[in-house]
């Protein structure tokens, strides 16, 4: 093989190897506010839609677990907003799609009942508290919020739905599970949830919408999830009926797993497809979870499930996770290594990448043409930039942590100055929140040009 400059490649490991390898042109380092001092251990975090702001939960503990104090931070490049008050539990956070309105639930957890509090916080406002606050969710057009709430009676705890100006407790309902809103912004009115009734406690579908209430005629022993198409025009929701797990839309059976169980499922951007993870339950320690596209079963299966979601185009199905192999008990390097798992939802085929040590924050650009990830490699500390088939190394070295947070977010977006396509990695590095802008190869001729050196058995560039 020779090499763009005429000579044999480098010697793997090498000095002139490690120069050789493939980095994009970082376009600048934008700064964001530092975590305060005694913000230790982040745990969980959510970026706003337009990446200007990041909601991060931590603790001042090294050592975390149920008894510890959470603390929640409000970064953006300006400052860092730290909420007045710490909790047991930091839940609900949550990004309006115009990311002016954001989110959380923080909860106490004292017992008994009647000394519990959490209180449900909008922009740093709390409005509302109550003994228990869950499933609080924002309105697609950020005006509204809905959360179901706690509420002791001389009897027993009760649980009232609030959803916007719309709060109901004429009668006693004990479990609200779910609730969502239809994502068509000129639907305000029409939201839905899951609601356990009667003595046996069998759970229904109650939606609302435009001013009518109506119940859905289908009784369930359990509600999984429920989610509207993307054009508001169906409800899908999955349970299990009369023992079977099922998915419906509306009052139809989609899909039928039998004695497996549907633990998660997909609705396409376009409102045409579905999507869903089956688990059997005959499995034992491992591959337990089968990809089911529009009734097409695949033969793959996953021991453990990160990521599920489709592209903007609806042409691609990705999953990331641990897959399930006869073999990785004899690999240390495979027992839990991740893949990448490309489905093309109109023809059947998939790609495979993979193995790797972790994948982060895989996302697509806005047309669904591309696919973006970072990954960490076996054999290697730093962390790579994976775009589409390429992979470029990042001045990002691992610390080997199990369950480090060093990438809070990525995104493609367009440089203003050349309208040119970009990627913009949000990362934490010792409690320093930086946003860094990739240049991002458009096209063949650019990829060749900075390609150093070509793969080995392919002939040179020049």
């Amino acid at each position: 093989m020779s090499t763009e400059y005429g000579g044999p490649p480098p010697e793997e490991g090498s000095e002139e190897a490690e120069a050789s390898e493939e980095r994009l042109k970082e376009i600048r380092t934008e700064k964001f506010a530092e975590l305060p001092k005694e913000f230790v251990t982040p745990l969980e975090s959510m970026i706003s839609p337009d990446f200007s702001h990041i909601l991060l939960v931590g603790s001042s503990e090294e050592e975390v677990d149920r008894e510890s104090n959470r603390m929640i931070v409000d970064l953006s490049a300006k400052q860092a907003d730290r909420f007045d008050k710490e909790f047991k539990r930091i839940t609900n956070l949550g990004w309006s799609h115009d990311s002016k309105t954001k989110i959380f639930v923080g909860a106490n957890d004292r017992t008994p009942n009647s000394e519990r509090k959490a209180l449900l916080v909008r922009n740093g406002k709390i409005v509302d508290t109550a003994q228990e606050i869950k499933c609080a969710v924002i309105r697609p057009d950020g005006e509204d919020l809905a959360y179901t709430k706690m509420r002791s009676t001389a009897d027993n705890m009760t649980v009232d739905p609030v959803i916007g100006d719309y709060a109901d407790n004429k009668f006693p309902r004990y479990d609200i599970s779910l609730i969502t809103y239809s994502p068509v912004r000129s639907e305000p009115n029409k939201w839905a949830f899951a609601e356990s009734v009667g003595d046996d406690k069998k759970t229904e579908v109650i939606v609302s919408g435009l001013e009518m209430s109506q119940s859905l005629d289908r009784k369930m022993d359990k509600i999984s999830d429920i989610q509207f198409s993307p054009d508001g025009k169906d409800l899908y929701f999955s349970g299990i009926q009369d023992g079977m797990s099922r998915l419906f839309k509306s009052n139809e059976v989609l899909y039928d797993a039998e004695t497996s169980e549907i633990i998660s499922f997909r609705i396409s951007p376009n409102s045409s497809d579905y999507a869903l993870l089956r688990r059997d339950n005959h499995y034992h320690r491992r591959g337990k979870d089968q990809i089911i596209i529009n009734d097409q079963e695949y033969s793959d299966r996953f021991v453990e499930t990160k990521e599920f979601f489709s592209s903007p185009d609806s042409r691609k199905l990705v999953i990331v996770g641990i897959q399930y192999d006869d073999e990785s008990t004899d690999d240390p390097n495979k027992e839990n290594a991740e893949y990448i798992h490309v489905y093309n939802t109109q023809n059947g085929e998939k790609d495979i990448s993979g193995p790797y040590r972790s994948i982060h924050c895989p996302t697509f650009n806005e047309d669904g043409s591309r696919l973006a990830c970072i990954v960490l490699k076996t054999g290697e500390n730093n962390f790579f930039l994976k775009v589409d088939e390429e992979e470029y190394k990042l001045d990002i070295a691992s610390k080997g942590r199990k369950g480090e947070k060093v990438f809070l977010g990525l995104k493609f977006s367009i440089n203003e100055s050349d309208n040119k396509e970009v990627l913009e990695i949000m990362t934490n590095r010792n409690n320093r929140i930086e946003k860094k802008v990739f240049a991002v190869p458009n096209s063949k001729e650019e990829k060749e040009v900075i390609r150093m050196w070509r793969q080995e058995g392919e002939e040179g560039l020049f």
